[in-house]
């Protein structure tokens, strides 16, 4: 995601977080049941 570093520094890191999470449960909805979605590092999020 681009310039969450800008979220977190604004608005502080509990709503990034957040923000993360409402990401992630948007990307479980896009791929099979079977896949992963994870987040690697800082700002990496990986689907396989």
């Amino acid at each position: 995601m681009d310039r969450l570093k800008n979220i977190n520094d604004s608005l502080g890191h509990p709503v990034g977080d957040a923000l993360l999470v409402e990401i992630s449960k948007c990307l479980n909805k896009l791929v099979w049941q079977e896949d992963t979605v994870a987040r690697l590092g800082v700002m990496n999020l990986l689907s396989f």
